[in-house]
């Protein structure tokens, strides 16, 4: 008892359709709150409540279902807060959810590379990076 197992955490790639509609979304974003989104590229948030009796810790990330029914699409960074959006919250119509920079202990950006990219990398063949 007391030992702690870490799981290890598989990011994905981003695909160039995710790209598209963050791009979208972001666009959105912007237009209704007046402020530039400074990173679109967030995979996964991990929050981290102080209540007056306990510490509770949230992960929201794409794909999840967290805050209502629908799966989270997007998640921004903008002005010190994060954005999350599902289709409803943000994305499509209406405001996305606002989680403050302050709540945030860590970031999980999406990796930026081709699949091809990311297999070559991670199972390097006899010769270098060729698979």
């Amino acid at each position: 008892m007391g030992e702690t197992t870490t799981i290890p955490r598989i990011v994905p790639v981003i695909s160039d359709y995710q790209k598209s509609f963050n791009a979208k979304i972001r666009d959105r974003l912007e237009k209704l709150t007046g402020f530039p989104v400074t990173d679109s590229n967030i995979f996964q948030l991990v929050m981290e409540h102080h209540g007056a009796v306990n510490v509770s810790r949230m992960t929201v990330q794409v794909g999840m279902r967290s805050f209502t029914s629908e799966p989270i699409v997007a998640i921004f960074a903008i002005n010190g807060w994060f954005q999350v959006c599902t289709k409803s919250m943000g994305a499509l119509a209406g405001s996305p959810k606002y989680i403050s920079g302050k709540d945030v202990i860590e970031v999980v950006k999406y990796r930026d590379a081709r699949p091809q990219e990311a297999r070559a990398a991670a199972y390097p063949g006899p010769e270098g990076n060729r698979v």
